[in-house]
């Protein structure tokens, strides 16, 4: 047993050591590693992980690693069907770690009909749930992509996965069966995307390449390895979706704690005291909306919707404000008309007679060239026994 043992350590060992001949990152090495570990474990098998360790190499800090930028992004969902379309923006958009995904239900997403978007809740039941909010344009993709699968002839509930398995489209009962998509299957084909967008290598044209330069230059003698020539790429394949989220929610001065609360960050100690409602989380995550919609079609679209309400209230208020001044120049024409009158005329000519408006007028301070005229008040010994007597002509009887 003791011979076994020691041949299992050897072979583990071999496998590490070529791992890192082809460049793998330690994180890749130190997964792969844990998994076999785990299954010797699991049979009872006892394996010396501090020897088998040290042939895992340095482990090289990320320092250099940094966020998608936009038009990054904009290449991978080009190079997407609508399945992926869903991953990648839900990524972009909520940062959430690629791990969330494999789990969704459609039940765990909240459709919010006033913002065209989704709340959604990732690691539901667990210690680990959260919730979070997509951008209009990731839930678009969503919306198509449930309608696809409907019209392929699944049968979609509220436990069906959000992300489903593939599927051939004359297969019907692996349609009407659907499974959740695996992690290892999302980082497969989202490094195949990447490749495909240009934006990553193929494994093996990585291992000629870099033989190639090593040929031509002298192996350094230095302890610090150069970033670039230690395997690892400039953007983290998954973990830079998450940064990009992260760095545009700084940027639009989303509230701190409210942007760690949708990235599935502990706060602490105001974990247990502070509890914002979802109502003010989506006020703070609308602040971003904007710098996480990727495609620039969809911010356009949005740009000329806006556009459109703005012109729809100048428009309204034109009409308005039209509609206000006929109605100021007929109160004038029926006012001219009225002085016109001879009869009127010879009345106002009267020592003591006064033109009387209508209340309302006298009311709202209009001037009066915007006042209505009543009638007339007519002061005559004449026409009542009394000193002062008054007579109304009502201008509508056109006197």
């Amino acid at each position: 047993m003791e011979q076994d043992q020691k041949t299992i350590e050897k072979d583990i060992i071999s496998y590490v050591l070529h791992l890192r001949k082809e460049k793998f990152a330690f994180a890749t090495i130190n997964t792969r590693l844990a998994a076999i570990l785990l299954f010797y474990t699991m049979n009872d098998i006892v394996i010396n992980r501090k020897k088998i360790g040290k042939f895992q190499g340095e482990k090289i800090k990320a320092i250099k690693d940094r966020a998608y930028t936009k038009e990054e992004i904009q290449k991978i969902i080009e190079n997407c069907d609508i399945k992926f379309k869903v991953v990648i923006s839900l990524m972009a958009s909520t940062g959430c770690r690629i791990g969330a995904i494999p789990k969704l239900k459609i039940s765990d997403l909240k459709y919010i009909e006033e913002y065209k978007l989704h709340q959604i809740i990732y690691y539901i039941g667990t210690t680990d749930e959260y919730y979070s909010f997509t951008t209009p344009e990731c839930s678009k993709y969503v919306k198509e992509y449930l309608e696809y699968r409907t019209r392929s002839g699944e049968n979609l509930t509220n436990n069906s996965p959000l992300i489903r398995d593939t599927f051939e489209i004359n297969d019907l009962p692996r349609i009407k069966s659907p499974r959740h998509l695996t992690k290892d299957a999302l980082v497969y084909y989202i490094r195949t995307i990447a490749i495909k967008a240009g934006l990553r290598k193929n494994v093996a044209s990585i291992i000629i390449d870099r033989e190639a330069e090593e040929e031509k230059e002298e192996e350094s003698t230095s302890k610090k390895k150069d970033h670039r020539k230690s395997g690892r790429n400039i953007v983290a394949l998954n973990h830079g979706f998450r940064k990009f989220v992260h760095t545009k929610m700084t940027l639009a001065k989303v509230d701190i704690e409210i942007r760690e609360i949708l990235l599935g960050h502990s706060i602490g100690l105001s974990d247990a005291y502070y509890r914002p409602t979802s109502e003010q989380c989506l006020e703070e995550y609308l602040k971003v909306v904007d710098d996480l919609t990727i495609n620039d079609e969809n911010r356009l679209l949005k740009q000329v919707q806006e556009l459109k309400e703005k012109n729809e209230d100048s428009e309204y208020i034109i009409k308005g404000k039209l509609q206000e001044k006929e109605e100021q120049i007929k109160n004038l024409e029926e006012s001219v008309k009225f002085l016109s009158d001879r009869f009127n005329a010879f009345l106002l000519s009267q020592p003591g007679n006064n033109i009387v408006y209508y209340e309302d007028d006298d009311k709202n301070d209009n001037t009066n060239d915007e006042r209505r005229i009543k009638g007339i008040e007519i002061n005559s010994s004449e026409l009542n026994n009394k000193s002062i007597g008054k007579v109304i002509i009502n201008s509508d009887k056109k006197k």
